[in-house]
């Protein structure tokens, strides 16, 4: 397994401040060379790829309330894209890159896709849901700042604000067996880096899936992967390959 030995720089993104266990981390994504669609998440192999695996499946969502810290239109006079200085609910200053409204609870664009939700529940007690963003006033790219319950009945979510999520997470993960994570989605450059590194900060052994990752700025995400490397983890399928689910295998039995 990867272990760091000191904490890495920050990640070449407009960041919140992370929870107090998990410090602003680096990103893992080379995602401008990839060549595969990002839809191979829902490729046969891939789910097969799973099921043969112990595993769980943990699912980070985006779930944000109407009037989020991250919104553009949450701070009159900004438009998005844009970043500010500001101070979230926990009292920390820090930059914020400004975004328009997005995964708002309640509507579609906060759904899992119609085609992957199945896929996921077709794993029953293995499909985990992680829901972060849910608090007005505090950002959260890492999956380790949200809260993890079971994918078919997720419970309400917390009011309060917890000033070490991660933690639960960790544990919920550990309590299932879990010593590897593997990383894909959106954006590698932000809510991909953070996770993977909170991922391997957390003493998980890492990787990201280039293939099935995308960026919104290709080069943070590449000097950020650079990062994530030279702090001990890992990325399967820098070059075009069609042989992606052989480099996972001999990833997860190294």
């Amino acid at each position: 397994m990867s272990r760091t030995t000191s904490s890495p720089p920050p990640a070449r993104s407009r960041s919140p401040p992370a929870s107090r266990s998990c410090p602003p981390s680096p990103s893992c994504s080379r995602a401008r060379s990839s060549t595969t669609s990002g839809t191979l998440l829902l490729r046969r192999r891939w789910v097969e790829w799973l099921r043969n695996l112990d595993h769980a499946d943990s699912h980070p969502q985006d779930y944000h309330p109407e009037g989020h810290i991250s919104f553009a239109s949450s701070h009159p006079g900004h438009k998005a894209y844009q970043t500010i200085e500001t101070r979230d609910a926990r009292g920390f200053d820090y930059e914020q890159m400004l975004w328009p409204d997005h995964c708002v609870q309640g509507t579609k664009g906060a759904e899992i896709h119609a085609d992957l939700l199945p896929k996921l529940q077709a794993y029953g007690d293995k499909f985990k849901l992680i829901r972060k963003g849910f608090h007005k006033g505090v950002e959260a790219y890492s999956a380790f700042d949200g809260v993890i319950s079971d994918g078919a009945n997720p419970p309400d979510l917390p009011t309060e604000i917890d000033p070490q999520p991660a933690r639960k997470i960790v544990q919920a993960l550990r309590a299932e067996g879990i010593t590897k994570v593997v990383v894909v989605g959106l954006a590698g450059d932000i809510c991909v880096s953070h996770t993977a590194l909170s991922a391997l900060s957390s003493r998980f052994d890492t990787a990201v899936y280039l293939p099935a990752t995308r960026a919104i700025n290709g080069r943070d995400a590449d000097e950020n992967f650079d990062k994530l490397v030279a702090f001990g983890g890992s990325t399967i399928g820098n070059k075009k390959s069609d042989r992606w689910y052989e480099q996972l295998n001999t990833w997860v039995a190294k």
